[in-house]
């Protein structure tokens, strides 16, 4: 949405935001040969999906405008996401008559949670003076990005019938990014002379 009190000011609102969740089944068959192109062993593994996501993104800008055609404006942007991913897979052996070669399957829980947050802010200023015909621009611009991505990988064991945590597929990955930056520039005119100078960081 828009709003304009006066003629010199002017407010602009905006939300979007999304909301997904899905179910997947597959199921799949490996046969494996041996050097005589006999058949070895069959793999049969069920996997069943479960996901949602939901994502947002609020944005806010003001401006002002003042004498001289001078301009003030102020932004804020932030946008969230997150992710979660639930796989269970069901995975079992057999032999070439047909028996199970483990009778016990591997068992397996997948659960992947992926979040992400940035906040932007930004801040700028075109002012002029009477001065040389002076005129400034400058401006502040803050970012602060996060994202953690965590996969949990859980395995059946049959001897104390629980998911146990499987330690070398289960991590955490947390990324976090913070960048600061600033410019001003300077416009001046002598007679029929214009100069220009700026520096940005």
């Amino acid at each position: 949405g828009t709003y304009k009190p006066d003629s010199v000011q002017l407010l602009k609102l905006s939300a979007t935001g999304s909301l997904s969740n899905g179910n997947t089944s597959s199921n799949s068959n490996n046969l494996y040969l041996n050097d005589a192109y006999l058949e070895k062993r069959l793999r049969t593994q069920n996997n069943t999906t479960g996901n949602n996501n939901f994502d947002y993104v609020l944005d806010a800008d003001y401006t002002l405008k003042g004498k001289r055609k001078d301009q003030y404006s102020f932004g804020i942007n932030y946008n969230r996401n997150t992710q979660q991913d639930n796989r269970d897979y069901s995975r079992y052996l057999y032999n070439p008559d047909g028996s199970l070669k483990d009778p016990e399957p591997d068992l397996q829980l997948n659960n992947n949670g992926n979040t992400g947050k940035n906040l932007q802010l930004t801040a700028d200023m075109e002012k002029a003076f009477d001065f040389l015909k002076l005129k400034t621009e400058t401006g502040l611009k803050f970012n602060l990005n996060n994202s953690d991505n965590n996969q949990l990988v859980r395995k059946f064991d049959y001897n104390t019938g629980e998911y146990e945590i499987n330690p070398f597929l289960t991590n955490s990955f947390d990324f976090k990014q913070n960048i600061y930056a600033g410019y001003l520039t300077l416009r001046l005119s002598v007679n029929k002379w214009n100069f220009k100078a700026g520096s940005r960081a």
